[in-house]
């Protein structure tokens, strides 16, 4: 797969106590972006349908979260994708909250699911990522 989007990645890193969480930025290259804009009716009311879609192909740095977590988030060379974590259409920089990407007027989504697409063919695997 070839895709020519560009994200950046921010991975929330639980703390101890109090803090709050450490955000890891990752930069990644040639993703697929897919945003539907739409309004879902229902008996309460009208809903945003809004979701978007990004495909990732695999690669080394990304690992799966569970291995993410019990390596105690490794080195920062490394990332993962998990339900929490935000993503970013463009190569964004550094934030503190997910309040800091709306000032910079940024498309964003916080991941709400991730399927990991690695069967088949090679060089067809991918992570899909889901999110609002």
């Amino acid at each position: 797969m070839r895709f020519t989007e560009t994200i950046t990645v921010y991975n929330m890193i639980p703390q101890q106590g109090r803090n709050s969480p450490t955000i890891r930025r990752t930069v990644v290259h040639g993703v697929f972006w897919d945003s539907t804009c739409g309004v879902a009716f229902s008996k309460t009311g009208k809903e945003s349908g809004d979701n978007i879609t990004v495909m990732i192909p695999d690669m080394a740095s990304c690992i799966p979260a569970a291995q993410w977590f019990a390596q105690s988030c490794p080195e920062e060379d490394k990332f993962t994708l998990s339900p929490g974590d935000i993503i970013a259409r463009g190569e964004c920089g550094d934030i503190t909250s997910a309040a800091d990407l709306e000032r910079q007027h940024t498309e964003k989504m916080i991941i709400t699911a991730v399927r990991d697409c690695r069967f088949g063919s090679k060089s067809l695997w991918h992570w899909e990522v889901s999110g609002k």
